[in-house]
């Protein structure tokens, strides 16, 4: 009997040591969600200024004038899910597209209308993580 009496005590730190473990594992699983925060937001604030100064100019936005923008998106390919990030390639392509089509202002009207739901979809109104 004294026996068990004696190993109660490296059973109890045994359980401790295991449910320390555990919450460990959960608090680096939740924070490598958070490691790219602060550059997931610094995305979703280009995307949306991208996505406002498209909103007020239309036909005639320049995305050449986005360039600081630009290159926060371009460098966020491993921050994000692949489908994101390639959804940001088409968007920037498109905008580029518009700036250098040299055809009449109904065209790039057009052009411009056919930009703006893609854009408004991956518009950051949501959590990005």
């Amino acid at each position: 009997m004294s026996e068990w009496i004696k190993e109660i005590p490296s059973v109890v730190s045994a359980i401790a040591a295991a449910v320390a473990v555990f919450f460990s594992y959960k608090t680096i699983i939740e924070n490598r969600k958070n490691v790219f925060l602060l550059d997931k937001n610094r995305v979703a604030l280009a995307v949306n200024r991208i996505a406002r100064g498209f909103e007020s100019e239309s036909g005639s936005f320049k995305i050449s004038e986005y360039s600081d923008e630009q290159a926060t998106i371009v460098a966020s390919k491993y921050h994000f899910d692949s489908d994101l990030y390639e959804q940001f390639m088409d968007v920037l392509v498109r905008l580029h597209r518009l700036e250098k089509s040299s055809g009449e202002w109904a065209d790039k009207d057009n052009q411009a209308q056919e930009i703006a739901p893609i854009i408004k979809k991956i518009e950051c109104d949501i959590r990005l993580d």
